[in-house]
């Protein structure tokens, strides 16, 4: 084989390696995708039963193929405090089981035969259906259905592998005679070269099942050995440590200690078998360590090696947790997850793997805006009717939080609209993206309405608005908490039965503002009022019926919420309700009529 032959058969392996790791990353992306809801319901099933942990784990891993991905996902999850460490260790050895199906797929490319139902089922054959299937999803079928693009995706990035795989494993069979081939896989059966071999490789390109992939490619050669795939597929078990430890960098403690669980977890599992089959060797000199291996076995090697470590190594769960709490002791700070004194710590941008994910914790955070919005109201109120000018101050308080959480979720969601998503979370995206603007302009007109009892003691006057129009204004006070309150509901519980009945509410809040603004005029007609106490009433009034207005708006973002297909108007919404729920719009506004009548 001459000297141009073997660059261009190394250029060949390269160009396949780099298509075997596109179509990893897409057929990952794509699983990431459609799988979103499903790891997001696994997830929250999750208990402190560490067996149920390790299945969550192993069927997560497996849906999404990249243990990475879900360990990432775990120590966002510690991180925002939704997941004790023990739990999180469960999920952690679980991840391990999942990610070998990647490599038992991959092992298809050993199949041998010459029958057309065997020729069928080799890659090389395989591939050509699955880019196939894959295009006509993506171009011609996904144009209504934003779900079968991602279809394809899947189909495709695994198309892509095989095609990859093919190449690599054409090119590597080239160049298997070669003495320098030799002289490596001679040198990676030193079991610490090995390791170190896999771990860097995996570290590199951030996927074991990608380094275990490449590993079956070279079976193809007839160099690869038990001696020297083993090492390599211990280390890459340890490589794929990397992603996780740079991502619980900055994390608080106990995601920091999630991460180095997961590190803890591998080495132990690496260093044991590396001391029960090299001890056992001494003794036994196993007859199969120098045995060609195929794709299929790798595969298994690498199936075997992490369900054993699993197994073995679950009942020391606790001691792994001890040990990780002594390498990140308590007295540590380091707590991240705060934006500008505001405690924003669900919105992990681990989680940005898993849009989906993303997105309710996002949502989270937005009940938490409403609830903080509703608390503020309730303050203000305060300051109006009870004079209690001390809370102004709070008030103000609870207004720039509610600020900075908006800015704080609009950067998130931004981040997660940046993501490849599907068509219901681009909906969820967009409607979380208006039900924060509004949340925040009801803060302003929370403190607006402090502000206005604040001006109109502070003008000079020494006057207290009327028990006459305290009262008026505590009935209305009423109404407009009502609505708030369904708001914060209707969002905490995604309840659209509680959002319908925003909107006769808001009728009604807006028949009191005209009622008030009539009695507020005979007043001044009758000089029954002053013309300061008069601006201060109807500015008070005027902020009311705006944080209303807006909790419309949350009530019909919620409504959107629920489906997907809406891009409701307002004004049309409203008209809907009320020519296809008119009886039950009617009932609920006689009840807020009756509910909140005004002397």
């Amino acid at each position: 084989m001459s000297m141009t032959d073997i660059i261009f058969s190394l250029l060949t392996m390269l160009g396949g390696a780099a298509l075997f790791l596109y179509g990893m990353n897409v057929m990952s992306g794509g699983l990431e995708k459609v799988a979103g809801d499903s790891m997001q319901r696994l997830i929250e099933n999750l208990t402190s039963n560490l067996i149920k942990g390790v299945l969550v784990g192993a069927a997560v891993t497996a849906l999404i193929q990249s243990s990475g991905a879900t360990t990432v996902m775990v120590v966002g999850f510690v991180n925002a405090g939704m997941m004790t460490l023990r739990q999180a260790s469960g999920v952690i050895m679980g991840a391990n089981i999942g990610t070998t199906i990647t490599a038992q797929i991959l092992s298809l490319a050993g199949i041998d035969g010459e029958q057309w139902y065997m020729r069928l089922f080799k890659p090389s054959t395989l591939a050509n259906f699955l880019l196939l299937a894959g295009i006509v999803l993506i171009m011609f079928m996904g144009k209504e259905n934003k779900t079968r693009v991602y279809v394809g995706e899947i189909i495709l990035g695994l198309g892509a592998i095989f095609i990859g795989m093919s190449i690599m494993t054409d090119s590597v069979s080239a160049m298997k005679d070669l003495p320098v081939m030799r002289t490596i896989f001679t040198g990676i059966s030193n079991p610490i070269l090995g390791i170190i071999a896999g771990a860097l490789i995996t570290a590199l390109i951030q996927s074991s099942s990608a380094s275990v992939g490449i590993l079956q490619a070279f079976t193809f050669t007839g160099l690869v050995t038990w001696s020297n795939a083993l090492p390599i597929i211990m280390g890459a078990n340890i490589g794929t440590c990397a992603v996780t430890i740079i991502s619980g960098a900055g994390a608080n403690k106990e995601a920091r200690r999630a991460s180095i669980l997961n590190l803890i977890f591998k080495v132990t599992g690496v260093v044991l078998c590396f001391v029960v089959m090299y001890g056992l060797d001494l003794f036994l000199h196993f007859d199969f360590w120098d045995k060609r291996l195929t794709t299929n076995g790798v595969a298994n090697i690498h199936s075997v090696f992490n369900i054993l470590s699993t197994l073995v190594l679950l009942p020391f769960c606790n001691l792994f947790i001890k040990v990780a709490c002594l390498i990140i002791p308590d007295g540590e700070k380091g707590e991240k997850g705060k934006a500008q004194g505001v405690d924003l710590a669900l919105m992990d941008d681990r989680f940005m793997r898993a849009p989906a994910i993303a997105l309710r914790q996002a949502m989270s955070e937005v009940i938490k805006m409403a609830e903080t919005a509703l608390s503020g109201f309730d303050m203000s109120m305060e300051v109006v009717e009870n004079g209690r000018m001390e809370l102004v101050d709070k008030v103000k308080g609870i207004e720039n939080d509610i600020d900075k959480m908006e800015s704080g979720i609009s950067q998130y969601v931004t981040k997660i609209v940046a993501q490849h998503l599907n068509d219901a979370e681009k909906h969820t995206a967009t409607t979380i993206l208006h039900v924060v603007t509004d949340l925040e302009r009801v803060g302003d007109h929370v403190l607006n309405i402090c502000y206005c009892i604040r001006d109109f003691k502070n003008s000079g006057e020494g006057a207290a608005l009327s028990p006459g129009a305290l009262d008026e204004l505590g009935t209305m006070a009423s109404a407009v908490r009502e609505s708030l309150t369904l708001a914060v509901d209707g969002l905490r519980y995604s309840d659209s039965g509680r959002a319908m009945r925003i909107q006769p509410c808001e009728a009604v809040v807006d028949e009191i503002r005209d009622v008030l603004k009539d009695r507020h005029v005979d007043r001044l007609v009758n000089n029954n009022c002053s013309v300061r106490a008069g601006i201060a009433f109807l500015d008070i009034i005027n902020n009311l019926e705006r944080i209303s207005d807006h909790c419309s708006n949350v009530g019909i973002s919620i409504e959107q919420l629920g489906n997907i297909d809406s891009d409701i108007d307002a004004h049309k919404y409203v008209s809907h309700l009320r020519s296809q729920n008119s009886e039950l719009y009617d009932a609920i506004l006689n009840e807020y009529q009756t509910r909140f009548a005004l002397e």
